[in-house]
């Protein structure tokens, strides 16, 4: 099951990376960095411009789409192309869809407008990443109307459409490790916008637990009703404090070590994170948790498959078998 998971996975992100490299140009002027640092929430960042006066609806339909390369304080640019009702409607945390930019648009009616995709793969609420299935393309439906003399998007999908190359300039892979049997720590791969916020989004998807078709072969350590005591994984000079509600102190040993095991080994690779810290209600868990005081040893790719060669269980190597008795 495993194999085909990591099959899947590998395809989407296959299809994506053929226009990876021209996501950052290699050539141009200097141009001036940001001004407000408070910008920096998303590591690569876009700047996508607003509404201009006399736009279009196809104009404001690709305007909207365009804006939605910058997360910088919740998509504020990509709302102005809605209406005041449905700015605060649209969820852009819905999930992604990738597509290879090329989006025929026509107008339906007097005030719709759809813009055709052919989509890659897309990203669900949870960072899964799946290839889109082939076949015709797929109809993104957006309703407009007028405010004062300008177009406005009253009614759109949530989540945001990206291209593959700007999709891999300002979104990551990252493995999120769960506990499975024979002390095994399993990773997950699940997609993130890259941003300072990066730390709490990992440790939220370790407190979700695994995607639906890892369950019934892997767990997470936390119990249910565990909760970050402020709802963010603050990080400074490369430590983060993880910290949880009071429910984690009634949890035994053994799973206080799963728990630093998996914190351990999903936070090991983000950028910026040298160490963590575990603590409950603002109070170390432990004094340092940069490691597990147990043994869960993370699965690779480069471990032999197991076969059942009749009644007995082995593992492949090199073409052949060696088995022992179940």
């Amino acid at each position: 099951m495993r194999r085909r998971i990591v099959q899947v996975v590998a395809a989407a992100v296959a299809m994506l990376t053929l226009a990876g490299c021209n996501a950052i140009p290699s050539s141009g002027p200097v141009e001036v960095g940001l001004t407000d640092l408070r910008q920096v929430d998303q590591l690569v960042q876009f700047n996508p411009p607003g509404p201009t006066p006399g736009s279009s609806q196809e104009d404001v339909v690709r305007g909207f789409v365009l804006a939605a390369t910058s997360s910088a304080e919740d998509y504020s640019v990509a709302r102005e192309y809605l209406t005041n009702d449905y700015a605060n409607q649209w969820d852009p945390n819905a999930g992604v869809l990738i597509d290879d930019g090329d989006r025929p648009f026509r107008d339906e009616g007097d005030s719709v407008g759809v813009l055709s995709l052919t989509l890659v793969a897309n990203v669900d609420e949870h960072g899964e990443m799946l290839p889109a299935n082939s076949g015709p393309s797929t109809d993104m439906r957006f309703e407009l109307q007028k405010v004062g003399d300008e177009w406005r998007i009253s009614s759109a999908p949530n989540g945001i459409i990206l291209d593959r190359s700007d999709f891999l300039a300002i979104w990551s892979s990252h493995e999120l490790n769960f506990v499975g049997t024979g002390g095994y720590l399993v990773p997950e791969t699940r997609w993130y916008l890259t941003r300072a916020a990066l730390a709490t989004e990992i440790v939220n998807g370790l407190l979700a637990g695994p995607s639906e078709r890892m369950r019934e072969s892997v767990r997470t350590a936390f119990p249910a009703g565990s909760a970050l005591l402020n709802g963010t994984v603050p990080v400074a000079n490369g430590h983060a404090k993880v910290d949880f509600t009071g429910d984690l102190l009634d949890a035994e040993p053994r799973t206080i070590d799963e728990i630093a095991a998996q914190l351990s080994a999903s936070l090991r690779l983000v950028q910026g994170v040298t160490s963590f810290e575990l603590l409950v209600d603002d109070a170390p868990l432990r004094e340092e948790s940069t490691s597990s005081q147990i043994e869960l040893r993370p699965v690779t790719e480069a471990m032999n498959p197991a076969v059942m060669l009749g009644e007995s269980l082995g593992n492949l190597s090199a073409g052949s078998s060696k088995s022992y008795r179940s």
